[in-house]
C-alpha cells in the first residue's frame, strides 16, 4: 500500500475534533477563526474581528462606519510545528484502523499542546503592562482570594464581559485554591457538560490546572522563556484570535538504515492579541 497523506490528515483532524470536544483545551476558550479562513491550507486570515461590537444610537454617522475598519484583522498562519513518529511497518499501521489511529492520535495531542503553549505565551506577552501583576501574598507567595478578586477588578473595569472567564492555575498554585473560599470545586458546581479539565470556578472564572505554565520574567512578560516567577492566568475569550490551517502536512521518509520510516505531521498556525486589557497576569514575587 503506498503512503496516503489525505488519509493520514483526515484521521489526524478527527481525532483532534474529538479531543477538543472531550477536554478543556485553551484554544476553545478563545476566538478561532480556523472555520473562517479560505481555503484549507491558507497563510493568512484577513478579516472580520469575532468578538464583540457595542450598539449604536440612531441615526448612526456615517464615520462610525468608517470605524468598521477596526473591526477587521490579519495575521499570517505562520508557526509551524510537527509531531515526528518513526513507524516500523508503515503497510501494517497505514492498513489497520487501530493502529492508524494510535499514530494519528499522537500527532493530534502533540499538536494541540503546541497551540495551547503558544497561545498562552503570546497572551503573556501581550497584555497590557498595567495587567502584569505580582500575587498579594509578599511573604508566601501564596494564590490567595486577593489575586481572584484583583484579576476581576481588573477585567471589570476594562469592560470585558463577565461571560467566558477562565483562570490557568500552575501546577503548585492548584493546591491553594482549597482555601479561596469563594472556590466551589468541579464536583459540586451542579452543572452537567463540564469539559474534563476544568477543576472549579471562582469570582466568575471557569477555573483548569495548566500543568504547562511557562516562568515569566520579573517584568512579567514570557519574552522567549527564560522566566523563574510562576505565573498564573486569568482572562476572557476576546483576549486573543488565533486560526490554523484546516489540513495537516504530512510526510514519510524511508530510512533503510533503521528499518523504518520516519513521519512528520506539522500544522501551520497564527493569532493576534484583540484586547489587551481582557487578561491578568499574576505571578511570584
Amino acid at each position: 500500500m503506498s503512503f496516503n497523506p489525505q488519509l493520514w490528515s483526515a484521521e489526524t483532524s478527527r481525532i483532534m475534533k474529538q479531543e477538543l470536544q472531550d477536554r478543556f483545551q485553551i484554544i476553545n476558550t478563545i476566538i478561532d477563526y480556523t472555520p473562517f479562513t479560505k481555503g484549507a491550507q491558507a497563510d493568512a486570515y484577513n478579516g472580520p474581528y469575532l468578538g464583540d461590537i457595542d450598539a449604536k444610537d440612531m441615526p448612526i454617522d456615517d464615520g462610525d462606519f468608517n470605524k468598521m475598519d477596526e473591526h477587521f484583522i490579519n495575521f499570517a498562519l505562520d508557526v509551524q510545528k510537527g509531531v515526528p513518529v518513526k513507524i516500523a511497518d508503515l503497510d501494517a499501521i497505514q492498513s489497520m484502523l487501530p493502529l492508524r489511529r494510535e499514530y494519528a492520535g499522537k500527532a493530534a495531542k502533540g499538536l494541540i499542546k503546541a497551540y495551547n503553549l503558544w497561545v498562552v505565551q503570546k497572551v503573556l506577552d501581550g497584555l497590557h503592562s498595567t495587567h502584569r501583576k505580582k500575587k498579594a501574598d509578599s511573604e508566601n507567595d501564596k494564590l490567595t482570594e486577593a489575586d481572584f478578586k484583583e484579576a476581576r477588578k481588573l477585567l471589570n473595569i476594562a469592560g470585558a464581559p463577565d461571560e467566558n472567564r477562565y483562570a490557568l492555575v500552575n501546577a503548585t498554585d492548584e493546591a491553594e485554591l482549597t482555601s479561596i473560599s469563594n472556590f466551589i470545586s468541579r464536583d459540586k458546581m451542579g452543572e452537567t457538560n463540564i469539559p474534563s479539565g476544568i477543576v472549579g470556578k471562582a469570582h466568575g472564572f471557569l477555573i483548569s490546572m495548566y500543568s504547562n505554565m511557562p516562568n515569566v520574567k520579573v517584568d512579567g512578560t514570557y519574552d522567549g522563556g527564560g522566566g523563574t516567577k510562576k505565573a498564573n492566568l486569568f482572562y476572557q475569550r476576546n483576549i486573543f484570535g488565533w486560526a490554523r490551517q484546516k489540513e495537516f502536512g504530512v510526510k514519510i521518509e524511508p530510512k533503510a538504515g533503521q528499518a523504518a520510516d520516519l513521519m512528520n505531521t506539522w500544522s501551520n498556525w497564527g493569532g493576534k492579541t484583540h484586547q489587551d486589557k481582557f487578561a491578568v497576569s499574576i505571578r511570584d514575587n
